[in-house]
């Protein structure tokens, strides 16, 4: 009997043995799969991070881009009207009517600088700060050169310090052009 009994205490003793080991080899596969649980769940939200922190950038982008073509667009239509005043036949434009437009011009042209110009980089808000300027600065020009003319008639020189003025803001729009051009080279 002692047999049946050393071998049932050998047998219980194994498998004591094997239960432990089992049980170790569950607790090391659990702390596993917890552990590329809790990787698994980061990656994820480094995932959504980074997706996040891109999307805002692409949004920012696509402001700043749509902001550098407003500014150029506003620029083309400053230069357009002072193409349209130096061409114009004599005594066919009204002096109140032009610089009534011209105001229009420069105060829609600050206020969309007051509300986006913090979109632009560095050199291209200087940019479109400078000519905003420059449309001030020609509207008192222009401010001085129609006093008591009921007509736009104006001489050679006159005409040439509006042309001026017309290649100055040229090339601010130009400094623009290139920003947009190189936000879009940078971005991809």
């Amino acid at each position: 009997m002692e047999t049946k009994i050393l071998i049932a205490l050998i047998t219980s003793g194994a498998s004591i043995v094997v239960a432990i080991f089992s049980l170790i080899n569950n607790y090391l596969n659990n702390k596993k799969i917890m552990q590329a649980n809790r990787d698994l769940e980061n990656l994820k939200f480094d995932i959504e991070k980074k997706r996040s922190k891109f999307q805002l950038y692409d949004e920012n982008f696509k402001k700043s881009f749509q902001v550098l073509g407003e500014f150029i667009k506003t620029i083309q239509i400053f230069k357009d009207f002072l193409l349209t005043v130096t061409k114009s036949i004599k005594d066919s434009l009204d002096s109140e009517l032009v610089l009534d437009n011209l105001r229009k011009i420069r105060e829609n042209t600050f206020k969309y600088y007051e509300d986006n110009s913090h979109y632009l980089e560095k050199e291209s808000r200087e940019a479109a700060h400078t000519s905003k300027n420059e449309m001030l600065v020609f509207e008192n020009k222009l401010i001085e050169l129609l006093k008591d003319r009921e007509y736009v008639n104006l001489s050679d020189p006159e005409k040439g310090i509006i042309e001026k003025a017309r290649i100055r803001v040229t090339d601010f729009q130009e400094i623009l052009r290139d920003q947009r051009v190189k936000a879009l080279v940078t971005d991809q």
